[in-house]
């Protein structure tokens, strides 16, 4: 059985600018939310390379429409360890328009 697609709409700060509009995808470890941000195929599957643990008492579940089933109402804050890949609306795929 193939598993349950979750996608999470947030805002994101990167090296101090305000992104207002992504959506990623949303994965549950152990009842813990996370935001994915990258995968990394393996031999096994597709396994996050780069994931922000959410707090649960800002998500919440819903009928948003067709580009995610989740609200995080805080912002998230790029790791500052992680270099960000994609910094700007035309090279993320994660960026709802």
């Amino acid at each position: 059985m193939e598993e349950q697609k979750y996608k999470v709409f947030h805002s994101l700060t990167i090296d101090g600018k305000f992104y207002p509009k992504f959506i990623t995808d949303l994965q549950y470890d152990d009842g813990v939310p996370y935001a994915v941000f990258e995968w990394l195929d393996t031999p096994e599957g597709e396994i996050p390379s780069m994931r922000i643990e959410l707090d649960p008492k800002y998500l919440h579940k819903g009928n948003f429409g067709t580009n995610h089933t989740h609200l995080y109402e805080r912002p998230l804050l790029w790791p500052k360890s992680t270099p960000p890949k994609i910094i700007n609306q035309h090279e993320n795929p994660f960026l709802n328009k």
